[in-house]
């Protein structure tokens, strides 16, 4: 699994492309610091603890993460909110490795970010997103959280993802014939997770600009990653992303 950090801007970009979502569909802009997939079947609690395996160490549990994402949307109020359990976001993984796999990105390293390994890597993380429709901030905004057996695992995706900044920010797809061009910019971002990492992705498509600010909080064996599609403000969305990334952090220490 590659490139994680580029996941929001190119799937948003290839969606405008194909007509398949528009800025205010929560499916479409859904980003944690793991590959995630559009929501199936409303599935039970038992569900997902059956498709999830044990927690090791730190690691928490996919209840446990369901109830830290759950603390959080009580905290927002958000109409319209919902929640993707664990078993609905991995459910879907395939269909959109496939999906990613058919963009044609350049430089192609950029593109390999999602390619291969998707389902694979999900099955050992245990995770939620909370996902909220437009607002006073943003045309969309999404809160994911996963949890990883080793902390290990969280650092090697910190400095991939810091990397891929680096080595990405400029780049450009083309999906069933249609172009975009993107741009991913590192932003300044401080949170009380171990690294915090954000980037600003900026899509044109046929005249057509779009934002989606990521704000990634490493912690422990856990990630946060807080997106905002459509940003208002870049400034104040940064500063409301660090604050529900804390507030994350600590619902997740009393787990």
């Amino acid at each position: 699994m590659k490139k994680t950090a580029l996941w929001a801007v190119p799937l948003a970009a290839a969606l405008a492309l194909t007509g398949c979502a528009s800025p205010q569909d929560p499916a479409a802009t859904t980003s944690p610091a793991v590959e995630q997939s559009p929501p199936a079947t409303q599935t039970s609690a038992a569900t997902d603890a059956a498709a999830t395996p044990a927690a090791e160490g730190n690691q928490l549990t996919a209840d446990q993460v369901y109830a830290v994402v759950s603390a959080l949307k009580d905290a927002e109020a958000a109409p319209g909110a919902q929640i993707l359990k664990d078993a609905e976001l991995k459910s879907g993984a395939a269909q959109i490795e496939q999906f990613v796999a058919e963009m044609n990105v350049k430089p192609e390293a950029c593109g390999a970010f999602a390619a291969s390994g998707m389902a694979e890597t999900l099955d050992a993380v245990n995770m939620a997103s909370l996902v909220m429709p437009a607002n006073a901030s943003a045309a969309s905004t999404s809160v994911s959280i996963a949890s990883y057996g080793s902390p290990a695992d969280v650092q090697a995706m910190a400095d991939k993802q810091k990397k891929s900044f680096e080595e990405c920010a400029t780049f450009s797809l083309e999906i069933q014939g249609r172009e975009a061009s993107a741009t991913l910019k590192d932003t300044k971002a401080a949170t009380d997770a171990a690294t915090t990492l954000a980037s600003l992705g900026t899509v044109k498509v046929d005249g057509q600009t779009m934002q989606t600010l990521s704000v990634y909080g490493f912690d422990g064996n856990n990630t946060v990653a807080v997106t905002l599609t459509a940003p208002k403000d870049v400034d104040a969305a940064a500063k409301k992303a660090e604050e529900t990334i804390n507030a994350a952090l600590k619902h997740i220490a009393d787990q």
